[in-house]
């Protein structure tokens, strides 16, 4: 909960040109909670939408994938993300956890659509089918060439497409968690 608003106020502070008070939100949504390393790439979603491209952002963007860089040898670098790294990386290997991704990626953002089906425990199998896992790959990836094929037309549709795709990268990708 407190994440979210510190990440959005970094983006705003950002598009409105306040890039240090954007990275001091940034990092601050990072102590509340360490998915918000994914700061640097949600603002190249925001740029890459943008309507009319703005010089330098390059230069800043590679300023908050250091900040991000730094943040996260800060945090991985304590006791407790290491054991909570360790434990994850004996769940199942990265290449099961990639595969049960792709199948359970497309069924959470599914849930936006169908409410109805929202539930504390959805008995998600991370053992399914490859094919299914292909299937949902494609899923994915025909949303990425979507909102990319919109960005110029209605930059915020494909921004909205694009962000939750982003905000779930560290939780459901390399890194194995038991509720998918």
């Amino acid at each position: 909960g407190l994440m979210t608003p510190l990440l959005l106020g970094g983006l705003l502070l950002h598009d409105r040109g306040r890039r240090a008070s954007a990275l001091v939100l940034f990092a601050l949504a990072c102590l509340a909670k360490e998915v918000a390393l994914v700061f640097p790439a949600l603002l190249l979603v925001w740029e890459l939408t943008r309507a009319v491209p703005r010089p330098g952002r390059w230069r800043e963007l590679a300023i908050a994938a250091a900040v991000a860089a730094v943040t996260g040898a800060l945090l991985f670098s304590l006791v407790n993300y290491q054991a909570l790294l360790g434990y994850s990386s004996g769940l199942r290997p990265v290449s099961e956890n990639l595969l049960a991704s792709a199948r359970a990626i497309p069924e959470m953002l599914s849930l936006w659509i169908r409410p109805w089906a929202l539930s504390a425990d959805h008995a998600f199998d991370a053992a399914g089918h490859v094919g299914a896992a292909v299937a949902g790959l494609l899923l994915l990836a025909g949303l990425v060439t979507i909102a990319l094929a919109l960005r110029r037309r209605i930059p915020l549709l494909a921004f909205a497409i694009l962000w939750p795709l982003v905000a779930l990268l560290p939780t459901n990708s390399l890194v194995a968690k038991i509720d998918l």
